[in-house]
């Protein structure tokens, strides 16, 4: 899974029916932000965004 770019990531959770696949991909993406891994928080923040709605 390493591999996935921040823009995969966030596309398989776009896509996500379940909301446990949503739940899994939100916290791997918040995981790699946690790590301050590079555009990761981008992400995060553009999910949170579609949460508050």
């Amino acid at each position: 899974m390493c591999d996935l770019s921040n823009a995969e990531v966030f596309n398989r959770w776009k896509q996500c029916k379940k909301q446990t696949a949503k739940d899994y991909w939100y916290n791997f993406l918040k995981s790699r932000a946690d790590r301050s891994y590079p555009g990761a928080q981008e992400y995060v923040d553009w999910m949170d965004s579609f949460f508050n709605k």
